[in-house]
């Protein structure tokens, strides 16, 4: 720990510390259903979050770019209307996608770690069974069989960024469990998400999936940079 606050300096630690102070401040509205005032106050809190993220990971332009295409989304869904969910899960695919090849491209060569062939098999398993289970409800969720298509894969790669943390975990790289948890918690805020826009809505949405979602955001962003300080 002492290592990461060092890495951070006193710029990192105000930014840090701003995350913190814009996520409450969020929160606080979100709760209060205040929707003009959360809506100024929300892209700056992952604005927040990617700056101390490339101060202490420079060299990891996968997590801090993903991070940044996790504001864009946040940018894009302050509208409600569902061509801007759409959208806005765009963007959030493509964080996933580059976290996914954080993973392949520089986290497991670095350590030193060579996955075996079943490990991939048992990912495609893991795909098709979900496929498998979630294919029909969700089309009959939305309604829409691309979007439908779209919004499956995409709780799939999720899915499966959880199961590449625990595999990662299972490794003895005990700080990726952090990251571990925070895709779980991403995984919780997008189905709240997605239930509010396409089944019923609920009440102070807003709270419990940016509640969520930040939580998530930083606990996976936490988990890298403890894993590749020590």
């Amino acid at each position: 720990m002492g290592e990461l606050l060092n890495r951070l300096g006193i710029a990192g630690i105000v930014f840090i510390s701003l995350f913190f102070a814009t996520t409450i401040i969020e929160l606080v509205f979100a709760f209060l259903v205040k929707e003009k005032a959360r809506k100024i106050v929300k892209p700056f809190c992952l604005l927040f979050l990617v700056i101390p993220t490339i101060i202490v990971l420079p060299n990891h332009p996968f997590i801090y770019v993903g991070l940044i295409f996790g504001l864009l989304g946040d940018i894009i869904l302050i509208s409600k209307k569902k061509a801007m969910f759409f959208l806005g899960t765009i963007s959030f695919l493509i964080e996933h996608i580059l976290f996914i090849v954080e993973f392949f491209v520089t986290f497991f060569p670095l350590l030193d770690v060579s996955l075996p062939y079943w490990v991939f098999i048992i990912y495609g398993a893991i795909y098709l069974l979900l496929v498998i289970i979630f294919a029909k409800r969700i089309i009959k969720m939305v309604k829409n069989l691309p979007i439908a298509i779209f919004g499956l894969n995409y709780m799939i790669i999720i899915i499966m960024l959880i199961a590449i943390s625990l595999t990662a975990s299972i490794y003895q790289y005990q700080y990726i469990i952090i990251t571990l948890f925070g895709y779980i918690i991403f995984f919780v805020s997008d189905t709240i998400l997605t239930l509010a826009t396409f089944s019923k809505d609920i009440k102070r949405r807003d709270f419990y999936i940016m509640l969520t979602y930040l939580i998530a955001q930083f606990l996976i962003v936490f988990g890298f940079a403890l894993t590749y300080i020590h």
